[in-house]
């Protein structure tokens, strides 16, 4: 099985970055709003944000310290969960650190491939492929750009190579019919 570019180890930081650091600001707002529900005790409220700067700002760079070290941990690990290969009958991805997907689409089910650079990308020379096929056309997913296959970091020849072969191997399966 192949494997993405060793440049997809940056996207998938900065994913696993953004994803976490989102999740520690939402429980931050979630404590504050907690803590900020009695009214009628604002004052003392205030009082101790005023006496605890120094703390919650230290408290905020371990924070983004512990961001930075789990992402920089993750992105290898989710780099190596991701494989792909062509069979005989399907392309097949393999892809999840904690939960594995196994993903198999019959190459006479491909509608469209399509190729997707986003800022990031670009500027890593990679580009992301998606699969859509002919049974979930319609679905929720697909009308927030999800996709029945998708491989996030390829470079950008190997992304148009693999495009065309799919291309190919599903107007073969169709004839074959």
């Amino acid at each position: 099985m192949e494997k993405l570019d060793e440049k997809s180890k940056l996207i998938f930081f900065f994913q696993s970055f953004t994803i976490s650091l989102m999740w520690v600001l939402f429980l931050v707002g979630f404590v504050g709003v907690l803590c900020s529900i009695d009214i009628e005790h604002m004052e003392s409220f205030d009082r101790f944000l005023q006496s605890h700067t120094v703390s919650m700002i230290l408290w905020g760079a371990i924070t983004l310290i512990g961001c930075v070290i789990l992402s920089y941990i993750w992105a290898p690990l989710t780099y190596k969960s991701w494989k792909y290969e062509f069979t005989n009958n399907s392309f097949r991805i393999e892809r999840g650190v904690i939960w594995k997907r196994y993903v198999s689409i019959p190459y006479d089910r491909i509608q469209n491939v399509d190729i997707y650079r986003g800022i990031l990308t670009r500027m890593l020379g990679l580009s992301a492929l998606k699969i859509q096929t002919a049974g979930l056309g319609g679905s929720y997913r697909n009308a927030f750009g999800g996709a029945e296959g998708s491989l996030p970091g390829l470079d950008r020849k190997k992304a148009e190579e693999l495009r065309n072969e799919l291309i190919r191997r599903a107007q073969e399966a169709k004839q074959g019919l």
